[in-house]
């Protein structure tokens, strides 16, 4: 509502060329904070002055104005997010009270709505935030669901996923995903590794959470399987999208081999994790995997260090996460079989280069 609200202000007085009215506009709207001001709503006023300066086309005489009101909206949500990163000493996993959960989902959903943005670390960082604790809650759904499972009292709420599922947000993740793509693509080199550890380590997470789950409740709670899976394509979607921009950045001459070869392997890894999930042929997974397969058969450490990678046989018959809380047989556990069958596929293709391999 704030959103619009603005946007319809702002275009009214971009029409009639009003540049006082726009000005003073712009002035209370993108000012400096006050201690009453509410940030979620900062940001979605900024992102209605963002809206209407995307959609409008200005004249030559008032292109430096708008211009400015640009770069003071574009300042007004990178502070309210970087106020968000410094608070937040982990804001990997920042998804916990009200006031922080509405926040990042303003913040995604202001940038997802408002047009083009300039990449800034912040917005970055409070995107890749906001995807994994918001858009796709899956490690905190994962916890309530076992919490349940095993008679907590601290569970999952019924109807909580299928309210997620009709939210604003999950309906608008791919329009967020790829404006994490797009900030992404410009950032520094150091904010870029953090948010990609950020995504691999989700792949991992969400692996092992969901081999737990999809176990458990597997015949007994099948269409509260069926909708967790939803929003696990959903995130699976924006991972392939996110590892196609990082091969795109990553697997060229301006990094080294070392640093190319660590980029395959993690990325090869990461859609092993995800393997169960993948329900459908992408021409962004499959680019993705011919590029890092080809860069993985041209080094031999990579090819190694991606064997090396496949669960044990003693992870895979008798798995550590399962003794104490089911009776656990592995050759129903479909997360971890389609894991191993995308090594089954992957690995052959890696080492038909390097001759000096025997069997």
């Amino acid at each position: 509502m704030i959103l619009h609200l603005v946007e319809w202000a702002m275009s009214s007085f971009i029409k009639s060329r009003s540049q006082d009215k726009l000005q003073i506009f712009a002035k209370e709207t993108l000012g400096t904070s006050k201690k009453d001001h509410v940030p979620f709503a900062v940001v979605m006023a900024a992102a209605g002055v963002l809206r209407a300066l995307n959609r409008s086309a200005p004249s030559r005489q008032g292109l430096q104005i708008l211009s400015s009101i640009r770069i003071s909206a574009e300042n007004r949500i990178e502070s309210v997010a970087q106020c968000f990163i410094s608070k937040s000493r982990d804001f990997e996993n920042s998804g916990g009270d009200y006031a922080t959960s509405l926040l990042l989902q303003c913040i995604s959903l202001a940038l997802a709505r408002s047009g083009s943005v300039s990449s800034r670390p912040a917005l970055l960082l409070s995107l890749a935030s906001a995807l994994l604790t918001e858009i796709f809650p899956l490690r905190r759904l994962y916890a309530r669901i076992l919490e349940s499972t095993h008679g907590s009292s601290g569970g999952l709420e019924p109807g909580k996923i299928k309210e997620h599922l009709s939210s604003v947000t999950f309906r608008e993740a791919g329009a967020i995903s790829s404006v994490f793509c797009n900030q992404y693509i410009s950032v520094d080199d150091e904010n870029k590794m953090i948010v990609e550890n950020m995504i691999w380590r989700f792949c991992q997470e969400l692996y092992s959470g969901h081999r737990k789950v999809a176990f458990l409740l597997h015949g007994k709670a099948d269409e509260l399987l069926e909708d967790v899976e939803k929003i696990a394509e959903s995130a699976f979607l924006m991972v392939v999208v996110f590892a196609l921009a990082v091969t795109k950045q990553k697997l060229n001459s301006k990094f080294s081999t070392e640093s190319q070869m660590e980029t395959s392997v993690l990325i090869l890894v990461s859609f092993s994790c995800l393997e169960y999930i993948r329900r459908m042929r992408l021409s962004e997974y499959m680019d993705t995997i011919r590029g890092v397969v080809v860069s993985a058969q041209e080094n031999e450490t990579a090819c190694i260090s991606f064997v090396e990678s496949m669960p044990t046989y003693g992870d895979l018959t008798n798995p550590q996460e399962f003794q104490q809380k089911v009776d656990y047989i592995w050759f129903k556990d479909e997360v971890q079989t389609a894991r191993i069958l995308f090594y089954l596929r992957v690995i052959p293709t890696c080492i038909e280069r390097f001759t000096w391999i025997r069997f």
